[in-house]
């Protein structure tokens, strides 16, 4: 449950990475500090993890915009959710 709670904690980072440089940001600003915290955690991932990942965001970006609100959505409530309720679902 920790590892899924990692991977969507990771992907809603970079997902907001991508929406801060789709908003106009220039991609050649400095990172952010939570830029570079999430790459230090994505560099200590085993290559699986990372096959994983890109597997991940390259669906997201081919998600529509109502379903990545969906998705957002499902994930705010697995969050929310207490460990023992999440292990259910």
């Amino acid at each position: 449950m920790k590892k899924f709670s990692l991977l969507a904690v990771l992907l809603l980072a970079a997902a907001g990475s991508f929406a801060q440089q789709a908003s106009g940001r220039p991609p050649e600003s400095e990172p952010t500090a939570e830029e570079i915290q999430t790459i230090r955690k994505i560099l200590e991932l085993p290559p699986e993890r990372l096959t994983r990942m890109r597997s991940a965001i390259e669906k997201m970006e081919r998600m529509s915009p109502e379903s990545r609100r969906e998705f957002a959505t499902h994930l705010a409530k697995y969050e929310a959710a207490t460990p023992r309720s999440a292990r259910r679902s």
